[in-house]
C-alpha cells in the first residue's frame, strides 16, 4: 500500500473523529505525524476493524495488555466505518464531477 491517494484525507479525519485514534497508534508503535507511515497506519488499522481481533492479535502479537488490545481493536472498528463513510462521500464527489463535465 505504498501509494496511498486518499492517505493524507483518511488520517485527519481519524485524528479529529476517531476516538482513541493516536492513543492505539501509539500502542501500536506507529506515528501519525509521519507521512510515511500513513499507508501503513491505513492498511493496519483497516485490516483490523474489517477481520478484527484475530488480525489485531497476528498483526501485533505484542499487544498483550488487554485494554490496550480493546482500545486498538474499537478504535480500529470505528476507523474502518470511518473509511467506508469517506468512500461514500469520494463516490458522490467524483459523481458529481463526472455529472459536471458531461453538462458542459
Amino acid at each position: 500500500m505504498e501509494n496511498c491517494k486518499y492517505c493524507r484525507r483518511y488520517m485527519e479525519r481519524a485524528r479529529r473523529e476517531v476516538e482513541n485514534f493516536d492513543e492505539a497508534c501509539r500502542i501500536l508503535h506507529m506515528n501519525p505525524k509521519s507521512e510515511q507511515e500513513w499507508p501503513n497506519i491505513v492498511k493496519a488499522f483497516t485490516m483490523i476493524g474489517q477481520f478484527g481481533t484475530i488480525r489485531l492479535a497476528r498483526a501485533f502479537p505484542e499487544v498483550t495488555d488487554e485494554a490496550q488490545f480493546h482500545l486498538v481493536a474499537q478504535t480500529a472498528l470505528h476507523f474502518y466505518w470511518m473509511i467506508l463513510e469517506e468512500w461514500d462521500a469520494i463516490l458522490a464527489e467524483t459523481a458529481a464531477e463526472r455529472e459536471a463535465k458531461a453538462s458542459r
